[in-house]
């Protein structure tokens, strides 16, 4: 999945939240905003600096809400009377299909709002340090025209189109009505999250432990896109991780993202630089660059450098016809697992720890690849996508004569084998259009989308040896998902395939089950309930799973259990949001399952449970930011465990996934 950025300005708005509290007294939020207040808008055409919304709680209850209101999020609903300068919805027109569209308004709101939570003498400032979404940028998103009849499933694409974007956090389109009858008047408004960005990921476990992770981030990749997972991750022995992404991801209110990379691993540093263009002009054509290089802690000596660049153009709605892709990286670097901030020996106890084997190998990469679709349909998609590519991955070994036999033996288990592809390959593509809306699920007070109905893949890729292959095989891809409403709630099954075979043998197979169900909403929260199974039927490229950490087997240490086959069952309460000026903050309780093993007659089930809050910040996120606490249960606890463990971090511990090829 692509990776979200995270903010360093977090800190900054829970410390203000104490002043906040004293100056709510003396500056309430008043009155309506008269029309003349936001007559005297900013030239982005948000409302004037002092606007503030009165909270549309008890006008709701006078009267039913226009159906295009009803779905939004109490702090969404806010952000509407802001601009329309009053807290009714009198002027949405409840029945605006296929009226002509006699106008289209933009509203861009400040990152910082009188009603956010930071002082009125800081807010002015603050918000000239970032570079608001230039009204083209937005503009250029819109599926609707004026002087056409107006569709309401145009609006609703327009908004998941935005949602979509990272440097938004806020979408919400609005059908008006107009003095002139049979027309209609849209309203669209969006609130860009803050874009100087110094990008982590934090997670502190309970002493005596201190944890954290990088999810998403493979040991042996050192740089990525924008948007790349920047963390930190220590233990009572030192610190394991630490990378640090600044960035500026809407560069002149363009919406381009510059970044650089600093991350730091008890045996490497690398530092790296990023460019990304998500689209030129108008066009949907997007492209990404990236580049680091890597040196050795002890010798100060280059050890590795990795390198990308992408250019392409998606499916970008669902009425594009045509998209195309091609991209080529490379990676040298050196593959380390560590164990309390030092190099991880792999050996029984009973040997010298000389003699064991240090857990670091070569690992070298090239990767080519091209390809086009072709999409059919509206209401149900038909994608037929073409593709060629060359892949290349070589690992290598340090010197291993002078330790323990037994001991390299078992560590030449962890080390992927060597392998080269080249080949075209084919994908079958279909699913639905139609989506289910849902708040205070992942985002606590924003409109999320989730597509209903069937989503399904076909995939077949040829690699021959007559093409400088390392083997010819024939490789085979099957997934499917189906996703249903439960009234504000949702559930989803799916079920991937791969296997990877020639005329002898299946070098490469495995079988991935899961199932999420999001229950409707009662009392004050909901039910989450997340459980999966990884089997892999044939393993000869020696790829392996882990569990442990702040995810899966919340309260274990990071990778506390490896193997290539996993289960995984997770139930999670999750409380509705208090608002708290723009600010939500929710609570969770959770139990947690699962386990990573060699073959399911090894499976030995771990379990964990605890509590902990979610926090949205939209001014700078549209993910929430995370607080864990776990208490791992089960005994013995794996070395280097503790009692309890504390963990930071961004977006929910499981996602809601999505089944389909990487």
């Amino acid at each position: 999945m692509p990776l979200r950025d995270r903010a360093l300005p977090l800190a900054v708005s829970l410390g203000v939240l104490a002043w906040a509290g004293a100056a709510r007294a003396a500056d309430p939020a008043g009155a309506p905003v008269a029309p003349e207040a936001r007559a005297s808008a900013a030239p982005n055409g948000a409302p004037g600096d002092d606007a503030k919304p009165k909270q549309t709680k008890e006008k709701e209850a006078d009267k039913p809400l226009p159906p295009s209101v009803a779905r939004l999020s109490r702090y969404e609903r806010d952000t509407v009377a802001l601009a329309l300068g009053k807290d009714d919805f009198d002027g949405v027109d409840p029945e605006p299909e296929g009226k002509i569209v006699e106008a289209i308004q933009i509203v861009r709101l400040d990152v910082l709002e009188a009603r956010d939570p930071v002082p009125k003498f800081a807010r002015r400032p603050l918000n000239a340090l970032h570079t608001t979404t230039k009204e083209r940028i937005v503009q250029r998103e819109l599926l609707l025209k004026e002087g056409e009849p107006f569709r309401q499933v145009n609006l609703d694409e327009t908004e998941r189109n935005l949602r979509r974007l990272p440097q938004i956090t806020v979408a919400i389109g609005l059908a008006l009505r107009s003095k002139t009858p049979g027309k209609v008047r849209i309203l669209v408004m969006t609130k860009d999250v803050w874009s100087l960005r110094l990008n982590y990921d934090l997670s502190l476990p309970g002493s005596p432990r201190f944890e954290g992770t990088a999810r998403g981030v493979a040991v042996a990749s050192v740089v990525g896109p924008p948007g790349y997972l920047a963390s930190f991750s220590g233990t009572s022995a030192g610190i394991e991780t630490l990378v640090i992404k600044p960035s500026e991801t809407n560069l002149a209110g363009q919406h381009h993202t510059a970044s650089l990379l600093f991350s730091y691993k008890p045996e490497s540093l690398a530092l790296g630089v990023g460019y990304s263009i998500p689209r030129f002009g108008t066009s949907l054509v997007g492209a990404t660059a990236s580049a680091s290089l890597v040196l050795n802690n002890r010798t100060t000596e280059p050890e590795g450098s990795a390198a990308s660049v992408s250019v392409g153009q998606s499916l970008y709605t669902t009425r594009t016809e045509w998209a195309w892709s091609g991209a080529a990286s490379y990676s040298n670097a050196v593959t380390r697992r560590y164990s309390n901030a030092k190099l991880l020996r792999v050996g029984a106890t009973t040997v010298p720890a000389d003699k064991r084997v240090p857990f670091e190998y070569r690992a070298r990469s090239a990767i080519a690849n091209a390809g086009f679709t072709r999409s059919f349909g509206w209401a149900v998609k038909n994608d037929i996508s073409v593709t060629a590519g060359v892949t290349t991955r070589s690992f290598s070994t340090f010197d291993l004569a002078p330790y323990d036999r037994r001991s390299v033996d078992t560590f030449l288990k962890f080390v992927p084998r060597d392998d080269t592809r080249v080949g075209p390959g084919a994908t079958y593509h279909t699913y639905t259009t139609r989506f289910h809306r849902i708040t205070d699920f992942e985002t606590l007070a924003l409109q999320e989308d989730y597509r209903l109905g069937h989503d399904t893949y076909l995939q077949a890729y040829p690699v021959l040896e007559g093409l400088g292959s390392s083997r010819t095989f024939l490789g085979l891809y099957a997934s499917t998902q189906y996703t249903v409403p439960l009234g504000n709630g949702l559930a989803r099954a799916s079920f991937e395939t791969f296997a990877e075979l020639d005329g002898n043998q299946i070098y490469d197979a495995a079988i991935d089950l899961r199932l999420r169900i999001v229950t409707p909403r009662f009392g004050i929260g909901r039910l989450v309930f997340d459980a999966g199974m990884y089997d892999r039927l044939r393993n000869y490229l020696r790829s392996s799973s882990s569990l442990g950490g702040d995810t899966r087997l919340r309260g274990y240490p990071t990778g506390a259990f490896l193997g290539e086959d996993s289960v995984v069952y997770n139930v999670e309460f999750r409380t509705r949001p208090i608002h708290l000026w723009s600010l939500a903050l929710g609570g969770a309780v959770f139990y947690d399952a699962g386990d990573a093993f060699d073959g399911f007659r090894n499976l030995r089930p771990k379990q964990s449970t605890g509590v902990g809050f979610r926090l949205l910040i939209p001014q700078f996120n549209r993910v929430v930011f995370r607080g864990d606490l776990g208490f791992p249960l089960t005994r013995p606890l794996p070395a280097g465990s503790s009692a309890v463990a504390f963990f930071f971090g961004f977006e929910q511990a499981f996602a809601f996934g999505s089944a389909g090829p990487n």
